[in-house]
C-alpha cells in the first residue's frame, strides 16, 4: 500500500493483512501492529473486487457493487455519517444499492462510480473537491457530484486535493483544488463543481490519472497531455515552471498507459512500440524534468525503483502479465539459438547465435559489415576481442529483443560498444542504467570505468552525484575506517 501496511486478496476469497496498522487502518478490530497476514474476517468471501487508499484509511468494494471502509476518520474520510475513526470495515449504508465500480482515494476525500455513471463524493471539501458547489468543511456521508448528472462517467481519480472524471464521450471534468493549475482549465482558481477541461479539437481521452497537485490524460491515439505542479518535472516538458494548460508530451512515443499517485510527484508512462516504461518527475537519485524511458515493463516496478515515495500506485494482481506482441515474443525467442541461426559471434571461447538478416536490418555497424563489398561473405564466424563475453551478448540480446539486460558493472563497457557502433539508443539506456543505479558504494569504481571508456558525460556525472553527496560519502569512509580497525 501506500505507507506500511499491506492488504492480500487470494484466490480463493479470503482477505489477510499485517504491517504498522496506524489508525486500525488493517481493518483488524485494534490499532496494534501485525507482523504476520491475519484474516480481516468481515471482508472474506465478500468478492472484493478493488482496493483504495491514500495515507491511513482504505476503501475497498466488492463483484456485486458493495462498498467498504474503515482507518483514519477525522474528515469523513469513510463516509459512514461520523469523523471517528474505525479499526474494522464498515458498509457504507448511504451508497446501497447503488453498484458501484470504481473507487479513489484522495489524501481526505473519496470517490466512488456507479454502474449507471453517477459518481459520488465525500470527505473533507476544504477545496471544493467533493464538487457540491461550497467549499464549506467537511461532508461524511456520500451526495452525487453536482455539474455532471447527465454525463456517463466512466472513471474518476482523486489527487491530492483535486478530482476528475472521465467520460463515455472522452470528455474530463475536474474540479477543487487548482492553486497549481492541476485542473487544466488555464487559471489557479480551485473550483467547487466539475468543470469540463478544454483539450485540442477531436481528442479523445480513454483514461484519466491524478497525481498529487499534477493531473495525466490519455489520449486514444496514444498521446499524453499534463498539466499541474511543476515542482518536480512532472509535466515533463523541460522545465519546473507550473502548467495551467494540457501540455501535450512529444517523444516520439504512443502510449498504451499511464500512472501516478496522489501521494506522488511522479508521472508514468508505457511504450506502445517497446512495452517498455518511461517515467518522470521526484524521482531517485535525480529530479527527471523530460520522460527517460527504462528498461523496466511493469508500473509496479518503476514505483518501487525510481519512485522518491514508494507506492503501491495500484493493487497488484499476482497473475498479471504485460502484453506479448507476438513479433516481439518470436524476435525474442530467436536470440541466440543454434537451430535457423547463420552466423556467429566467438568471444572468449564462447559463442552466441545469431542471423544476419536480423543483425543487417537491426544495426548499421552490421549493415556495413555485411554489404556486398565485405571480403569474407561466406564466413558464418568472426571473433571478438576487444569486448568481454557478458557485454557482446547483451548486445546482441539488445538487438533482438530492443532490452537491456546487463549487470551494472558491465553498463559502461556496453555504453563504450554502444557508441563505438553508433547505436545511440543503446547508449543512452545504459546511460540510464548507471545513472539510476550509482550510490555512494559504487559510484568511485565507474568513475574508473568512465574514465576507462573515455566516457566524458559519465565522469561528469559521478562527480556531480560525489558532489552533491560528500556528507553521505565522508560517513561511508568513516565508516569503512571503523570496520577496519576492528
Amino acid at each position: 500500500m501506500v505507507r506500511n501496511e499491506v492488504i492480500i486478496v487470494t484466490k480463493d476469497d479470503n482477505v489477510y493483512a499485517f504491517g504498522n496498522n496506524k489508525y486500525g487502518c488493517l481493518g483488524l478490530g485494534h490499532n496494534n501492529p501485525i507482523q504476520e497476514p491475519t484474516r480481516l474476517e468481515e471482508l472474506c468471501y465478500k468478492e472484493i473486487a478493488s482496493i483504495a487508499y491514500c495515507g491511513y484509511y482504505v476503501i475497498a468494494f466488492t463483484a456485486n457493487g458493495d462498498i467498504y471502509s474503515w482507518g483514519y476518520n477525522n474528515n469523513g474520510e469513510l463516509g459512514i455519517g461520523t469523523t471517528v475513526n474505525s479499526n474494522r470495515p464498515n458498509l457504507i449504508d448511504a451508497l446501497v444499492g447503488k453498484r458501484i465500480v470504481d473507487i479513489s482515494c484522495g489524501y481526505d476525500h473519496s470517490l466512488a462510480l456507479t454502474a449507471t455513471g453517477e459518481v459520488y463524493s465525500w470527505g473533507d471539501n476544504s477545496y471544493g473537491q467533493i464538487g457540491n458547489g461550497n467549499n464549506f468543511d467537511i461532508q461524511s456521508t456520500p451526495h452525487k457530484v453536482k455539474g455532471i448528472d447527465n454525463e456517463d462517467v466512466i472513471q474518476i481519480s482523486c489527487g491530492y486535493y483535486h478530482s476528475m472524471a472521465l467520460t463515455k464521450e472522452g470528455h474530463v471534468f475536474g474540479w477543487g483544488y487548482n492553486s497549481e493549475g492541476e485542473l487544466g482549465l488555464g487559471n489557479d482558481i480551485s473550483q467547487m463543481v466539475p468543470n469540463r477541461i478544454n483539450i485540442m479539437n477531436g481528442v479523445i481521452i480513454k483514461k484519466v490519472i491524478c497525481g498529487q497537485y499534477h493531473s495525466l490524460l490519455l489520449s486514444s491515439d496514444g498521446d499524453i497531455y499534463v498539466f499541474g505542479c511543476n515542482q518536480f518535472g512532472q509535466i515533463g516538458n523541460g522545465n519546473k515552471m507550473n502548467q495551467t494548460f494540457p501540455f501535450k508530451i512529444i517523444t516520439g512515443n504512443k502510449f498504451s498507459d499511464i500512472g501516478s499517485h496522489p501521494l506522488s510527484s511522479i508521472s508514468v508512462a508505457v511504450s506502445q512500440t517497446t512495452g517498455n516504461c518511461l517515467v518522470w518527475g521526484e524521482c531517485e537519485p535525480e529530479v527527471i524534468t523530460t520522460p527517460r524511458e527504462t528498461p523496466l515493463q511493469s508500473m509496479h516496478d518503476i514505483f518501487s525503483f525510481y519512485s522518491k515515495r514508494k507506492i503501491t500506485y495500484k493493487p497488484i494482481h499476482i497473475d498479471e502479465r504485460p502484453s506479448v506482441n507476438p513479433l516481439v515474443d518470436c524476435m525474442r525467442r530467436a536470440f541466440n539459438e543454434t537451430e535457423l541461426s547463420d552466423f556467429r559471434f566467438k568471444i572468449d571461447n564462447k559463442f552466441i547465435y545469431a542471423h544476419k538478416a536480423i543483425l543487417r536490418i537491426r544495426c548499421e555497424h552490421f549493415r556495413s559489415m555485411f554489404s556486398e563489398h565485405w571480403s569474407q561473405p561466406e564466413t558464418c564466424e568472426i571473433e571478438i576481442n576487444i569486448y568481454s563475453y557478458n557485454v557482446y551478448y547483451a548486445f546482441i540480446k539488445y538487438i533482438y529483443t530492443n532490452c537491456v539486460d546487463i549487470r551494472l558493472e558491465d553498463a559502461i563497457e556496453l555504453y563504450d560498444l554502444a557508441n563505438s557502433y553508433c547505436e545511440d539508443h543503446l547508449r543512452d539506456k545504459c546511460a540510464l542504467i548507471i545513472k539510476n543505479h550509482i550510490s555512494v558504494q559504487n559510484a568511485f569504481a565507474l568513475y574508473s570505468s568512465a574514465v576507462k571508456y573515455n566516457s566524458t558525460d559519465l565522469e561528469n556525472f559521478c562527480l556531480k552525484f560525489a558532489a552533491n553527496n560528500l556528507n553521505d560519502f565522508e560517513s561511508n569512509t568513516v565508516a569503512e575506517l571503523n570496520h577496519n580497525k576492528t
